[in-house]
């Protein structure tokens, strides 16, 4: 990268030929405004570009900061300057900007007198919609279910945090505008609704089915790897490379070695009783691509050799779309068996040994300190105790 082009001020980068790279900025009111990007043409061409862009960003700016008060009646009044600061910061994702339209459009028109009041009046409306909405939604899928099921189903306040968030946001921007005095949206008026963790999925034996049986249909290479994480908590680059010479049999453990665990040590995980048969019967060495006997692997179409898994996001999305699953991740089966393990009495530092957790924050949060010595999993077979039927499927 060359040095900056200093003539006229220019902040002014060539990153290659015919190829350059602007950084605008213009200071108004005591406040920066800058947009980035990457030209292309001659030096000449570039200098002019920028210089025409840094007069039209002032222009810009301008405009949107001398809004008189006098205008400002409807709450798309305080919106509209919160979403061109956004846009002149170069920080207004699409997401974000679709979000904003949704705000604009559900309260643009509501005064800003008494605005708290009739947000906390439209949160309530909007919330009794998306609990109908949930109810049925899951009386499609389960015609079964009964009123007491239905009344536990877990709000998901996703929504209306983002629209108290962007409320806030518009008003706390208006208020640096001076084009008002405060900001009614506050904390304690609209505190934020806790909104579940990645660890605290769960899944009820009816979602579980579902999802093993659709991956037996439109994955089954996947069943193995599927179980094993639904019973033993793994991230997916420990599983999708591991050998049977990572296996020690006479004790039953897996072992990940340091170059595939994340926190960089050994990681020995129990291998449950329904996998030992299972490990050892994988095919001969020969029948895989490399020589290396992967413990879950897909066959090669035409030759029929055994390959690594790699990387199944695609295959993954095809099966929860087909059992009718949103928002899974399969690093989410790491934090339901883990959960199981914890339901199921075990210490918190086997808990976190077999995950390879480092932190104790985490191995607390899923279990209360049980002096447990050999692991329980939620497997029929071991002890037997289990967590239901549904790991049932043969593998």
């Amino acid at each position: 990268m060359k040095a900056p082009n200093k003539e006229h001020g220019c902040n002014l980068y060539q990153t290659g030929r015919n190829t350059w790279h602007y950084d605008a900025r213009v200071i108004v009111r005591g406040r920066e405004f800058r947009k980035r990007g990457v030209f292309t043409g001659s030096k000449d061409e570039a200098t002019a570009y920028y210089l025409a862009l840094k007069k039209a960003l002032r222009a810009e700016t301008n405009s949107s900061l001398k809004l008189p008060i006098c205008s400002i009646k409807n709450f798309k009044d305080i919106l509209l300057p919160y979403k061109k600061e956004l846009d002149l910061n170069n920080s207004l994702s699409r997401s974000h900007k679709a979000l904003i339209d949704y705000v604009e459009r559900e309260l643009g028109d509501r005064p800003l007198k008494d605005f708290s009041e009739s947000l906390q009046r439209y949160l309530e409306v909007k919330e009794d919609q998306i609990i109908e909405f949930q109810r049925k939604k899951f009386l499609k899928i389960h015609p079964e279910a009964t009123e007491v099921l239905l009344s536990k189903l877990p709000y998901k306040p996703h929504l209306r945090n983002r629209i108290v968030q962007v409320c806030r946001a518009a008003y706390n921007i208006a208020i640096k505008k001076k084009l008002v005095t405060s900001n009614p949206i506050t904390s304690d008026a609209f505190p934020k609704r806790k909104e579940m963790a990645r660890k605290d999925i769960r899944f009820d034996a009816i979602t579980e089915q579902r999802l093993l049986n659709a991956v037996k249909d439109k994955a089954p290479y996947l069943l193995p790897i599927v179980k094993f994480s639904l019973l033993v908590p793994c991230r997916k680059n420990e599983l999708v490379y591991a050998t049977k010479s990572d296996i020690d049999f006479e004790k039953g453990i897996l072992i990940i070695p340091e170059d595939r665990s994340k926190n960089g040590d050994i990681i020995r995980k129990y291998i449950p009783e329904s996998f030992k048969d299972y490990f050892r019967n994988l095919p001969s060495i020969n029948e895989y691509i490399d020589g290396r006997q992967y413990l879950f692997y897909r066959r090669r179409v035409g030759d029929n050799m055994c390959l690594p898994l790699g990387d199944f996001k695609r295959a993954w999305k095809a099966c929860l779309k087909a059992a009718g699953i949103k928002e899974l991740r399969f690093h989410d089966l790491r934090h339901i068996s883990a959960s199981r393990m914890a339901q199921l009495g075990n210490s918190v530092r086997l808990i976190m040994s077999t995950a390879g957790w480092k932190n104790d924050m985490l191995g607390t949060y899923y279990s209360e300190h049980v002096d447990n010595v050999q692991p329980v999993y939620a497997d029929s077979s071991q002890h037997g105790r289990h967590m239901d039927s549904s790991l049932s499927i043969a593998i």
